[in-house]
C-alpha cells in the first residue's frame, strides 16, 4: 500500500496510478490528500494544464469517499471571501457539479453562492459549469452580475456562456431561451448580441507582411514590439537574413537582441556562430534560450563542446540536451540517463525532459528507451508525459502496466493515445 506521500506525488504528477491504485486500496488514508487536490489544483504547471477535473472525478470514484471529498467542497466553496489566488474555483466549480449533477441542492447552492461573492469580473467563466446544469436559468444569475461596461475580457466569458447554453441544449434552443428570458434579465441583451458573433473569427493581421529588411530594422532599432518576426524571418530573402545575422552579431541591447533572435527562430542562421555560444551561455534565460534555439539546428564541433560544458552544471544541463538535437553522438542518451538519475530536483527533469522530448523526435533510438522510462516516472509535468508516452508507442516500449495507467491520467491526449 502507498504512503500518503506517495500519493500526492503521484496527484501533483497527475499519473492514473492514483486510480488503479485505489481500485485495490482502501482511499480513507488518502482523502484528504485527495480534497487538497481538489481545492488546490497541485500541478506542476496549473496554467498549462489547466484544470483536472475528469481526473480528480475518476479519483473520487474510485476512492469511496465521495462523502467526505462532497462535505469537504461544501466548506471550501463557503467562505465569505475567497482568496482565488491561492485555490483553483474554476476547478473547485468543475468538481462540485459532479455532486450537484446528482440533485446535491446544498452542493449547487454553494457553487452559486460562492461566484456571486467572487463576481463576474473576477470568476465569471465559472458559470459554464452552472449553465450546464440550469441552462438559461443560470445565466440570467450570472447576467445579474455583468459590469455596465463590457471590457473585451468581459465580453470573451460572454461568448463562453453562450457557447455553454448551445452545448447544453443546441443552438436553435439556446437562442430562443436567450430572446424569452431578455424581458425578465433585461441585461441577457448583452448575450443576445453576441448570437451569431460569438464564433466571428479575427483576421490575422501580420504587420511585418511586405516589409523589407531595412523598415523592419528601423522599427527593432526604435523598441516597436513586432509579434510576428519569426514569420518574417521564415519569407526573408538570403540577403535579408545575411543582413539581420551582422546586426545579431554586433548588437549588445537585451531586446534588440531578443528581436533578432526571433528572426531566426525558424530561419537558418547564416553568419559566424561567435555571438550566439557567447549568448548561449549568459545568465538572462531569454537570451540564451533564444540563441539555444537557433544553435540546435546546426552541426558543429564548438556546438558540441559547448553542450559537454553545459552539462556539467544542473542550471544549465537542458540547454545542452536541446544541443544535441543538432550535434548528437553515439551514448548521448546514456549521459543524458546518467545526468537524470543523479539530481532528485523536478526543475532539473522538468528541463532535462523538454530537451529529450525534442531529441527523440529527431533521434528516435531504442536506447532513448531508459530516459523516456526515467521521466514518465519522475517528470512533473502532465503534458510533457503525453510525449514520452507517444515516443514509447512509437518504439513499442511501453510496459503494460503504464498503458493501464495512462487510460487515467490527467491528460487528456495521454489517454487518447492509449486507447487508439
Amino acid at each position: 500500500m502507498a504512503t500518503v506521500e506517495e500519493f500526492e506525488g503521484w496527484l501533483r504528477k497527475g499519473l492514473g496510478r492514483t486510480v488503479i491504485h485505489l481500485k485495490s486500496h482502501d482511499g480513507i488514508s488518502y482523502r484528504e490528500a485527495l480534497l487538497n487536490a481538489c481545492i488546490l489544483n497541485v500541478a506542476y504547471d496549473s496554467q498549462s494544464e489547466g484544470s483536472r477535473e475528469e481526473y480528480l472525478k475518476e479519483i473520487i470514484r474510485a476512492s469511496g469517499q465521495e462523502s467526505f471529498i462532497r462535505d469537504g467542497m461544501i466548506q471550501a466553496l463557503s467562505p465569505e471571501e475567497i482568496d482565488t489566488e491561492r485555490v483553483d474555483l474554476d476547478q473547485m466549480i468543475a468538481v462540485a457539479r459532479m455532486f450537484a449533477e446528482r440533485g446535491d441542492i446544498a452542493v449547487k447552492s454553494a457553487m452559486y453562492d460562492a461566484l456571486r461573492r467572487v463576481g463576474f469580473e473576477q470568476m465569471g467563466e465559472c458559470y459554464t459549469d452552472l449553465i450546464a446544469l440550469d441552462g438559461v436559468d443560470a445565466l440570467m444569475i450570472a447576467s445579474e452580475d455583468f459590469p455596465d461596461a463590457m471590457n473585451e475580457y468581459a465580453v470573451w466569458i460572454v461568448d463562453e456562456l453562450l457557447a455553454a447554453l448551445e452545448a447544453r441544449d443546441g443552438p436553435a434552443e439556446a437562442h430562443r431561451a436567450i430572446y424569452e428570458a431578455l424581458h425578465e434579465s433585461p441585461k441577457l441583451s448583452i448575450v443576445a448580441d453576441r448570437v451569431g458573433r460569438a464564433e466571428e473569427k479575427r483576421a490575422f493581421i501580420d504587420e511585418t507582411d511586405g516589409w523589407d529588411y531595412a523598415l523592419l530594422n528601423a522599427k527593432i532599432q526604435s523598441s516597436t514590439k513586432l509579434l510576428h518576426l519569426s514569420r518574417w524571418g521564415q519569407s526573408a530573402s538570403a540577403e535579408e537574413l545575411k543582413a539581420a545575422a551582422i546586426d545579431l552579431n554586433a548588437e549588445s541591447n537585451r531586446s534588440r537582441l531578443l528581436s533578432y533572435l526571433t528572426i531566426f527562430r525558424k530561419a537558418a542562421f547564416p553568419g559566424p556562430i561567435g555571438r550566439l555560444l557567447e549568448l548561449a551561455e549568459s545568465d538572462d534565460h531569454r537570451l540564451a534560450w533564444g540563441a539555444i534555439q537557433i544553435l540546435a539546428t546546426m552541426s558543429d564541433p564548438r556546438i558540441r563542446s559547448l553542450l559537454l560544458r553545459l552539462l556539467g552544471e544542473w542550471g544549465t544541463c537542458g540547454r545542452a540536451v536541446e544541443l544535441m538535437i543538432g550535434n548528437f553522438c553515439e551514448g548521448d542518451f546514456s549521459l543524458i540517463e546518467q545526468l537524470l538519475h543523479e539530481t532528485h530536483d523536478p526543475d532539473v527533469w522538468h528541463s532535462i525532459g523538454i530537451g529529450v522530448r525534442h531529441l527523440v523526435k529527431k533521434h528516435s533510438l531504442p536506447e532513448s528507451v531508459g530516459c523516456l522510462l526515467f521521466l514518465y516516472e519522475h517528470g512533473p509535468c502532465a503534458l510533457c508525459r503525453g510525449e514520452l508516452v507517444e515516443y514509447l508507442l512509437k518504439l513499442d516500449a511501453m510496459p503494460s502496466w503504464m498503458r493501464g495507467e495512462c487510460m487515467f491520467d490527467s491528460d487528456r491526449e495521454t489517454r487518447k493515445l492509449v486507447m487508439s
